[in-house]
């Protein structure tokens, strides 16, 4: 049996079926999307991290590892104080039980640790945008080729966990001007990206003419 057209972003199904048609998944969570009229950041010395409990996935397994990280000595020396590193706040959550606005994640964070369900070519999801809607830096971990599509000048990659403890450790308040440039680069770049809907829309219009 054929399709007539396949929408994917795999790059496993981009190759191996004719009819198919590349379209990422991208989108935002809605309260930050820019059709709510944008977003009042109120910039502070935080860097931000939210886990579900679910492990499934590589990315789940390595969020876990994360938050439980941050509940180490290293980071948390003192009973009863947020863990923090080089001036640094580290805001860091596990749901449940749920947040009361996806905004408390990003709203005074010049940073967010940003990691993927799984990481493939072309797959990004939320995670990123959010942080793009908020020009909030991500410290990501996700799609290998993410800069064929956002700048990477506003963007730090890691592979694992020894990485970003090096990243983390490298990190000062100041340096988040230095990513100012790509950042803004990527708050236009990902606006296409938003509306998951209207996208798949006009690519089923061109691919089929109609």
């Amino acid at each position: 049996m054929f399709f007539d057209l396949i929408l994917a972003w795999h790059s496993d199904i981009l190759k191996c079926c004719p009819h198919a048609v590349k379209v990422e998944y991208g989108t935002c969570s809605s309260e930050l999307s820019p059709k709510k009229g944008g977003f009042k950041k109120k910039v502070e010395d935080e860097i931000s991290f939210i886990t579900s409990n679910k492990a499934f996935t590589e990315g789940h397994h390595l969020r876990q590892r994360i938050f439980d990280l941050f509940q180490t000595t290293v980071f948390n020396p003192f009973i009863n104080t947020a863990p923090s590193i080089n001036g640094f706040r580290i805001k860091s959550r596990r749901t449940p039980p749920r947040i009361q606005s996806v905004e408390e994640v990003y709203i005074n964070a010049k940073f967010n640790i940003c990691v993927e369900n799984s990481r493939y070519e072309n797959y990004f999801t939320e995670k990123l945008m959010n942080c793009f809607a908020t020009r909030t830096v991500p410290i990501y971990w996700g799609a290998p080729n993410i800069g064929e599509y956002f700048n990477e000048k506003g963007i730090i990659q890691f592979n694992n966990l020894e990485e970003l403890n090096q990243i983390l450790a490298s990190l000062t308040p100041v340096r988040y001007e230095y990513f100012r440039e790509g950042m803004e680069d990527n708050y236009k770049l990902h606006s296409p990206y938003v509306d998951y809907d209207t996208r798949i829309i006009k690519k089923i219009d061109k691919a089929l003419e109609l």
